[in-house]
C-alpha cells in the first residue's frame, strides 16, 4: 500500500485501486485517459503490418501482439530499477544497470538524487480521479515532473496524451503541494524494448489546457449523474 503525502490516498498496487480515507474508490488518471485515447491492439497490429516503413512491416499480427504484451514487463522493470535509485542511490545490476546508469547521470547532473520523489500520489477530491508521479523534482521556488515512457512510438496523439497525464498531475500537485510547478518533461527510453542499451530523450509537454478542462468537465458531469 502507498498513501499520498497527507495520508488522504491510499493506493492498492495489486489491484491497481485509490481509495480515500472515507472509502471511496478514485479514477486513476490512466483510466481517465484511455476514455479519449482507446487502444485497440488488434485493429494497430493490423495497421503497422502493413506499413513499410514500420518495424513491423510484413510480420504477422499474433507475433506483434506477442511483442508488446513482453514489453510491459520492461518498461516496469526499468521503473523500478530507476525508483530503487531515486530512494537508495543504487543501480540495479542486471538487464536495466544501463539504463538506470544512464537516468542517474542525468538527473545527477540536472540536480542531484537528494532533490528528487518517486512514485507520489496526487489527486483531486472534487473529480475523484488521482495518479502516482514518477518522480517529483525539489526545484527549491517549486516542483518539476517527470514521467518514464519506454513506449515504442511516440506520435502526435500519443504525445498530447502523456502532455495531458502530466498537466493533470500538475494540476494535482500544485493543488496538494501548495507550489508551483514549472518544469514537465517526458524521459523517453525511446527503443528500449528491442535493445537495453539504448538510451533516452527528453521530450517536452505541449499545449493541452482545452483537452485537459473538458475531460474534468465530463468527469464532473460523470459524478453528479451518479
Amino acid at each position: 500500500m502507498k498513501t499520498s503525502k497527507d495520508g488522504y490516498i491510499t493506493f492498492n498496487q495489486e489491484a491497481h485501486e485509490y481509495h480515500d480515507i472515507y472509502g471511496n474508490q478514485y479514477q486513476s488518471v490512466t483510466t481517465a485517459l484511455k476514455k479519449r485515447f482507446p487502444f485497440e491492439s488488434q485493429e494497430v497490429a493490423e495497421k503497422v503490418s502493413t506499413i513499410p516503413s514500420s518495424i513491423y512491416f510484413g510480420q504477422d499480427v499474433d507475433s506483434i501482439l506477442e511483442q508488446w504484451g513482453e514489453s510491459a514487463p520492461c518498461g516496469t522493470g526499468l521503473h523500478e530499477a530507476c525508483e530503487k535509485w531515486i530512494n537508495t542511490g543504487e543501480v540495479a545490476a542486471g538487464e536495466h544497470e544501463h539504463g538506470c546508469n544512464e537516468f542517474a547521470k542525468f538527473f545527477e547532473t540536472l540536480c542531484g538524487r537528494e532533490k528528487l520523489l518517486s512514485e507520489q500520489i496526487v489527486y483531486d477530491e472534487r473529480i475523484m480521479i488521482a495518479g502516482t508521479l514518477d518522480i517529483l523534482q525539489d526545484e527549491g521556488y517549486g516542483y518539476g515532473l517527470w514521467d518514464i515512457k519506454t513506449s515504442r512510438v511516440i506520435e502526435q496523439m500519443k504525445l498530447m496524451q502523456y502532455s495531458m497525464q502530466l498537466e493533470l498531475y500538475r494540476r494535482f500537485a500544485e493543488k496538494n503541494l501548495g507550489c508551483p510547478v514549472r518544469t514537465r518533461g517526458i524521459v523517453w527510453f525511446e527503443g528500449y524494448f528491442r535493445n537495453k542499451q539504448s538510451g533516452f530523450r527528453i521530450l517536452r509537454t505541449i499545449d493541452c489546457h482545452r483537452e485537459v478542462n473538458a475531460l474534468i468537465e465530463n468527469r464532473k458531469i460523470e459524478i453528479e449523474s451518479k
